[in-house]
């Protein structure tokens, strides 16, 4: 029987890998493609079985994401952020709520983004300001959001905001609901195939059976939930892009001649690919590692989650400069997949968390398990 990881792997190469450039020239994930990772089940991984998903362990997940990010970042930004409102919504949703989207994204009839930052909140969370007020039936929401993936493609958002000073989390459906203005986000140099967005939310109804978790869940229940599926998977994704750029720049080093021998053979660029080596074997067994946890319901999941993001976003920089010093000039052309890559895995030190406030909750936690 075929693995996820050998079903992944055989879908990337097929079906991601000869695009992810016009991808990124076009700014444009095709719907195309969409429709596939939707018809192979891509889109469901983590959805249960009996909710019409895959079912997948968080074992298999880290290496479906290992692939997909070998193929091209901002593909695998769609299984991430559909797989983080997906996770929301299969644990926090009311019955109704679970038996009226949650099937639809598991199938991929229907894309989700997620809708936390805003243009004065990032990383931290607790200052959004966007609300929600009670009203017949269920709640009005007014809300700005920015920087959100899938912004511009989603079919439902799930939108934090607050209700008095009490955290909410809602999933409002673009179709059916009036006042949502979206603006692209399109000079970006990063993931530019993620279909990033600016939302505005103008005195939106939200039917009370779409509130996520109750009063007052919504960041300390809802959104790390859906955060830590976000971590998790970014970090195997970075595993992938490091993959792809090791198996490049050996592949150039075969080719390439200097001093009348090839690359591979001088020895400052064994220390290159030593280096590259050793560094993804370690986020690879890393990723594995917190997947296992996951699947065991381990209670230090979720610090670990952290350190797997913090660790392989650090990672994949290593890498890429690594890797670019093996191409030398070559490396840099837009044309050149590693010229892509290091553009859009900058963007993993930032997303989900900083390193920054990566490096704060992890120093914290430590000092409290020990002081």
């Amino acid at each position: 029987m075929e693995s996820w990881k050998e079903k992944a792997k055989l879908f990337v190469d097929d079906n991601i890998i000869p695009i992810a450039q016009k991808i990124d020239q076009d700014a444009k994930i095709p719907e195309k493609l969409i429709e596939k990772l939707a018809k192979e089940g891509f889109l469901g991984i983590n959805i249960k079985e009996e909710n019409g998903g895959q079912g997948c362990t968080y074992a298999d997940i880290a290496r479906i994401n290992e692939e997909f990010g070998r193929g091209c970042s901002s593909v695998r930004t769609i299984l991430t952020v559909h797989g983080m409102v997906a996770a929301a919504l299969e644990r926090w949703g009311s019955k109704q709520c679970k038996e009226k989207y949650l099937r639809d994204l598991a199938e991929g009839k229907k894309i989700a983004a997620f809708c936390l930052t805003e243009p004065d909140a990032g990383s931290d969370t607790g200052s959004i300001t966007s609300i929600a007020e009670k009203t017949e039936g269920g709640y009005i929401i007014n809300a700005h959001k920015k920087w959100i993936s899938m912004g511009q493609r989603a079919d439902v958002y799930l939108v934090f905001c607050k209700v008095g000073k009490a955290p909410v989390a809602f999933l409002v459906d673009r179709k059916i609901t009036s006042g949502i203005d979206i603006k692209p986000i399109d000079n970006l140099n990063c993931m530019r195939g993620g279909a990033i967005a600016e939302l505005t939310f103008t005195d939106c109804f939200v039917p009370e059976e779409n509130l996520l978790g109750g009063i007052g869940l919504g960041l300390t229940h809802v959104s790390l939930d859906s955060l830590l599926y976000g971590r998790f998977t970014i970090a195997s994704g970075c595993v992938g892009a490091a993959q792809q750029c090791l198996d490049l720049s050996l592949k150039y080093s075969k080719k390439r001649k200097q001093f009348g021998q090839r690359l591979f053979q001088h020895e400052l660029v064994k220390k290159l690919i030593t280096e590259m080596v050793v560094d993804i074997h370690a986020a690879r067994a890393l990723c594995y590692e917190v997947g296992e946890k996951m699947d065991q319901k381990s209670q230090d999941a979720a610090i670990n989650a952290f350190i797997a993001k913090y660790y392989c976003s650090k990672m994949i920089m290593r890498v890429i400069h690594n890797a670019t010093q093996v191409y030398g000039a070559n490396g840099l052309v837009s044309e050149n997949t590693m010229e892509r890559f290091a553009r859009d895995m900058r963007a993993v030190e930032i997303i989900e968390g900083t390193s920054e406030i990566h490096e704060i909750i992890l120093a914290n936690n430590e000092i409290m398990r020990r002081v």
